[in-house]
């Protein structure tokens, strides 16, 4: 159940509903471990996607974020040109940090 919940998170409309109704569904231990699992998808919010994200791109979760912040970028140049809005660029910033446990 984890996982299924954990693919469909980055896709919610409505993330901050979806956080009570998975306690209800999973029960709180549960609920922690998803929190867990998911990292910064649980609290992303599509509808408001600004802000800073430190994402590890070995785990799924943060991978799939990567692809929704991705999609919602694309769509809403696609947007703005097509509305014939100013050009805004876009500065993605990717730094790979090796831990190398010393």
């Amino acid at each position: 159940m984890i996982l299924c919940l954990s693919l469909i998170l980055p896709y919610l409309l409505d993330p901050h509903n979806f956080h009570p109704l998975a306690e209800r569904m999973l029960g709180e231990e549960s609920c922690l471990e998803l929190k867990d699992h998911v990292g910064a998808l649980w609290t992303f919010n599509p509808s408001n996607p600004n802000g800073h994200y430190v994402l590890d791109m070995s785990g799924h979760s943060d991978k799939q974020l990567m692809l929704r912040l991705m999609e919602i970028s694309s769509f809403e140049a696609i947007n703005r040109k097509a509305k014939g809005g100013l050009h805004t660029h876009t500065h993605t910033h990717t730094h790979t940090h090796t831990h190398t446990g010393y």
